[in-house]
């Protein structure tokens, strides 16, 4: 499904997974669009792996632009 947020558009999928410990996965994609002089510190301070370690299933993930 796909939700109108007020600057973007926020995809979110629900997945039933039947192997190991059956949990029902929520999964939410958005657009992030940092200004460059922001990327270095997702990379340099790890901000995505301090985020990561506090979660306690899933991950945050960012990919290249595809434009």
């Amino acid at each position: 499904m796909a939700l109108e947020g007020q600057w973007r558009t926020y995809s979110v999928t629900l997945a039933w997974v039947e192997l190991g410990d059956e949990t029902l996965r929520m999964i939410c994609t958005f657009d992030m669009d940092p200004p460059a002089e922001s990327m270095g510190k997702l990379f340099t301070r790890n901000t995505l792996n301090l985020a990561n370690d506090k979660c306690w299933a899933g991950a945050f993930s960012f990919g290249p632009s595809r434009r």
